[in-house]
């Protein structure tokens, strides 16, 4: 599924050694010191797949060439995480910011290597430069592409769609993209930040986040924001979306106003499924300066209700198989239908603590206060999809979602008909009463996690559900026929030999009902 491991760094910086780069030479040039700036950086952690890191930064100006400036030596000048021990092998960078609204980074050095015997010179540079620097392309048609960055307000940005490393000639002298954005922060700059989490107030959740809620229940956040941010306003978006441009125009117009500290929220009615509470910094003119972004779940026990209890039924997982590796035998569930919606199925408690799964299964956990559902629509046969279902189960990224690519393809303007003639293979199928559902069709989602971002839920394993008996779709006479009871206790775990007087569920074909053990 998701490799999930952070790159082990440690042996790799073991192995750096130095090597002398040839810092740009600029003939003439006079400088003058802007004092420390905070430099966050953009190559390493896109080269080593490391955190990002931020630390302090010598900056000069040209006093001939105002917005040219040069960083002193920035990654071995014993401040960054990565190098502790200062040398002064390391060379400059220089930075192009003459053109405020056209920044960009030439092509520079760093003055080590990631191992002399493989690798030479980390070099960085921008797409900008690197026209500049072979003539490829102006600088007009950089910025038209969003290219270059821009110097304003005491702050130097470079989107990561222009910024630029390699390791030439050992890569062919082709550049990479960087996964960040560089930025370079004056001691006078005018910040716009504004941060926000979800927090909790009980101890069941077993960690600081709560992320799983009832309609009209109470969300309370806590918000940090900058001295600069003169208002905050806030919207709630269905989905794990980023607001577009259109919603952060309409939040900044709205009336729902937040402050820093603690904010209480509810939850809204008549949805389920994963919620964005988007607040936006505006500055005093009204502009929408900064935006952060909460993920919580709603769950709600009556959506698409009333439901029919359809009975037991024997459930395979194959998501936490294939996201953490945890395997567990099959064990029993109960299955609902919707009445309203015939054909929509709910499986109840899958994973959940109130099924099978406990915390004792490693490092996954539950919200135990509600009910949570594994939600299925199979009312065209044909057709069958997961709709967003929050599962109840919490990983060390956050609550879980389970939902499907048709789901979410629908919530963009889709209909499935539409998707049937186009990607077919999105859904699954509803035969003889067993749901089956093909491999990589399943989405996953954790409210922590690459900011509640779709991965694959279900790769390469086929889902698979066998209607209980009672269900309004038919099932075929083998179903049905006599088979061998087998037993599960009633939070579902298989019973080998249960004793005399034990309630238990009674599992025979698809059929199952509770009893005592004669």
């Amino acid at each position: 599924m998701i490799n999930r491991t952070i790159a082990r760094i440690a042996l790799l910086l073991a192995a750096l050694t130095p090597y002398w780069g040839s810092a740009a030479a600029l003939e003439g040039e006079e400088w003058v010191s802007r004092g420390e700036a905070t430099l966050y950086d953009p190559w390493i952690c896109s080269v080593f797949n490391v955190s990002r890191y931020a630390w302090p930064v010598e900056v000069e100006e040209s006093a001939t060439r105002p917005g040219y400036f040069r960083m002193k030596n920035p990654y071995l000048n014993g401040k960054c995480p990565l190098f502790m021990a200062p040398t002064s092998v390391g060379n400059d960078v220089y930075i192009n910011a003459c053109d405020p609204k056209g920044v960009f980074i030439e092509t520079q050095g760093l003055g080590f290597t990631p191992n002399s015997s493989v690798a030479p010179e980390f070099f960085v540079s921008s797409s900008a430069g690197r026209h500049q620097e072979n003539g490829s392309q102006t600088l007009e048609e950089d910025k038209k592409q969003g290219l270059t960055g821009f110097y304003n307000e005491g702050i130097i940005k470079i989107p990561a769609a222009g910024m630029l490393w390699s390791f030439p000639p050992y890569t062919d002298e082709d550049f990479y993209w960087c996964k960040h954005d560089f930025e370079l922060r004056f001691a006078d700059a005018v910040v716009y930040e504004i941060s926000s989490e979800v927090l909790c107030l009980d101890d069941y959740y077993l960690n600081l986040w709560q992320e799983c809620v009832s309609p009209g229940e109470t969300v309370p956040v806590e918000i940090t924001a900058s001295a600069h941010v003169a208002a905050i306003k806030y919207g709630v978006i269905p989905g794990v979306e980023m607001p577009t441009s259109a919603e952060l125009a309409s939040i900044a117009a709205g009336d729902k106003v937040a402050t820093p500290g603690r904010n209480d929220f509810s939850a809204p009615d008549g949805y389920v499924g994963r919620m964005s509470l988007v607040f936006a910094a505006l500055d005093e003119a009204g502009n929408v300066r900064a935006t952060s972004r909460s993920l919580f779940d709603v769950v709600n026990d009556s959506w698409l209700g009333p439901w029919e209890n359809l009975g037991w039924t024997r459930f395979e997982d194959v998501v936490m198989l294939a996201i953490y590796g945890a395997q567990t035998e099959p064990y029993a569930v109960e299955v609902e239908e919707s009445e309203a919606r015939p054909g929509v199925y709910r499986v109840k408690n899958a994973y959940s603590v109130k099924g099978y799964w406990t915390s004792s299964e490693g490092n996954l956990h539950h919200h135990e206060k509600e009910d949570h559902f594994l939600y299925i629509d199979a009312s065209n046969p044909d057709g069958v999809f997961v709709m967003p279902s929050p599962i109840g189960m919490k990983g060390n990224d956050g609550s879980m979602l389970l939902t499907s690519q048709a789901a979410v393809k629908m919530s963009y303007g889709y209909t499935q008909d539409e998707l049937m003639n186009l990607a077919p293979e999105m859904f699954g199928t509803l035969r003889d009463g067993v749901i089956t559902i093909p491999d990589s069709a399943i989405l996953g989602s954790e409210t922590r996690y690459n900011g509640g971002e779709y991965y694959t839920g279900n790769p390469g394993l086929e889902f698979r559900l066998k209607l209980p008996s009672a269900a309004s779709v038919g099932l075929t006479g083998a179903d049905t026929e006599e088979v061998a009871p087998r037993y599960f206790d009633l939070r579902g775990v298989e019973l080998t030999r249960p004793a005399s007087g034990t309630p238990v569920i009674e599992l025979r074909g698809s059929g199952a009902t509770k009893r005592l053990m004669p």
